[in-house]
């Protein structure tokens, strides 16, 4: 299967693109947050080009772009729907990446209409963050995602398709590309209740670098304070290096 972009190789993700990633993100809506994260992973592509991947492309490359930074295995919480326990589990990226769908294209036909859809991207999502309302926003995003549409009789847009029509579209796209929609099999410990849990690489990845960025704005700020060093010169330090005057300043 061909992507918009072929996928160059990621990188990790160091101090200063990690603060910096985070200052510019604080501000902005989890889609756009998501992108930001996957440009200063891959800063030699264009970023526009980055948010036409289709989502699970796109958070395929945000797991990859994880197990860089921060290793494989992470550390995830839930509740529990039924008694409200709070679950603390480990996970493995390399379990959670699955295959890329078989083709670009998902051609469906039902009740006379015969469509094309691709996968939504990132540009779609950004699209309709403004609409609050559900229903509204999912006809919005499926009409984006419609590439052609035909009808045995009668009008053939995508403003004239059934509401059912579109819900039924939306869970089929849903389900196009699972790395989009990634479920964790939960049991709870306490009450035995057992649910399925979506998991956001976006976010998950978003809080550990916002968690990243406040260790590493505080080490700036105690080697400055120690030392007069600026901001760049305390980057240009191994993380080893980094660590040993730290060590030093805390005692």
């Amino acid at each position: 299967m061909s992507h918009p972009v072929q996928a160059p190789a990621l990188h990790a993700l160091g101090s200063a693109e990690i603060l910096s990633v985070w200052e510019r993100g604080t501000r902005a809506s989890r889609t756009r947050r998501a992108l930001l994260l996957l440009a200063a992973g891959q800063p030699d592509t264009d970023i526009d080009a980055l948010a036409r991947l289709p989502i699970g492309e796109r958070d395929r490359r945000l797991l990859l772009l994880r197990r860089l930074t921060f290793g494989d295995r992470m550390s995830s919480v839930a509740e529990c729907p039924a008694c409200a326990e709070r679950l603390e589990f480990m996970l493995n990226v390399s379990e959670l990446l699955v295959p890329p769908p078989a083709s670009e294209r998902l051609a469906f036909r039902q009740d006379g209409w015969s469509l094309s859809l691709r996968p939504p991207d990132t540009l779609d999502l950004l699209s309709i963050e403004c609409l609050s309302d559900i229903g509204r926003a999912v006809r919005a995003l499926v009409a984006r995602c419609v590439t052609e549409v035909a009808r045995d009789e009668g009008e053939a847009t995508v403003e004239a398709l059934p509401e059912a029509l579109i819900e039924h579209l939306s869970e089929l796209l849903d389900a196009y590309d699972p790395q989009a929609d990634v479920r964790l099999s939960l049991s709870c410990p306490a009450c035995d209740h057992t649910w399925s849990a979506r998991f956001d690489i976006a976010d998950t990845l978003w809080r550990e670098v916002a968690s990243e960025a406040r260790r590493v704005a505080w080490d700036v700020h105690l080697l400055a304070t120690a030392y007069g060093w600026t901001e760049a010169e305390i980057f240009n330090l191994s993380a080893t290096r980094r660590a040993l005057y730290i060590q030093m300043v805390t005692g």
